[in-house]
């Protein structure tokens, strides 16, 4: 089962079920994928804060390792989080609201779930 995040647009009804999945563009392209994905927030956030460590640690061997675990835990958060942070900027700015997240096997799976669970309240 994976989780699904349920998006609903209250003008048009409209339902929409992001699935929350790895994303490896994101990974392996961190802040050049936000920036293209026009997240200028997060890519300029990612790069003053790697810049920041680098010019720390630049001095010494034994502190450049903080900054390159900085750099691969920065990758796995930009690739877990990746599709969803996308879709979620990308619906909201069409007026759409997160509801609630299902487990489901499916997209379809997820908008039965929800349009039925919608039917009984």
């Amino acid at each position: 089962m994976t989780s699904f995040s349920i998006f609903q647009n209250e003008q048009t009804n409209e339902i929409k079920a992001v699935k929350q999945s790895w994303n490896w563009v994101a990974f392996f392209f961190t802040y050049f994928w936000a920036a293209y994905n026009k997240m200028w927030g997060k890519a300029i956030l990612t790069i003053v804060v790697l810049a920041g460590i680098y010019a720390i640690s630049v001095n010494t061997a034994d502190n450049f390792m903080f900054f390159n675990i900085a750099c691969i835990v920065t990758a796995i958060d930009f690739g877990y989080k990746g599709n969803r942070t996308y879709m979620e900027k990308h619906l909201l700015s069409k007026g759409f609201k997160l509801k609630t997240t299902v487990q489901a096997n499916s997209t379809e799976g997820a908008l039965m779930l929800f349009n039925d669970s919608n039917k009984a309240t």
